[in-house]
């Protein structure tokens, strides 16, 4: 098993350069709310299948708009399979 969690919030600035002074003036500043990522997989290493199961949720606070991802793989050795014998 390999849980993670995340947590983070950050901001930036755009800045206009004036020509004739070279001064620098900020046009634009947003700072956008925290985002957070809950992140998980298994990995199956008894039954001989090599199973992996995982999945993530992704989301910003103050909104209600969620990305929720689930995967099942399944480990192949393709070489085996076109082996002539």
């Amino acid at each position: 098993m390999e849980p993670g969690i995340g947590i983070a919030s950050y901001s930036y600035s755009i800045y206009d350069y004036i020509a004739r002074s070279g001064q620098r003036v900020r046009r634009d500043s947003t700072t956008h709310p925290g985002y957070y990522l809950v992140r998980f997989r298994a990995i199956d290493q008894f039954s001989g299948l090599q199973i992996t199961i995982g999945g993530e949720v992704r989301g910003f606070f103050k909104r209600f708009d969620q990305s929720i991802n689930v995967y099942l793989g399944l480990r192949a050795d393709l070489a085996k399979w076109f082996k002539k014998e």
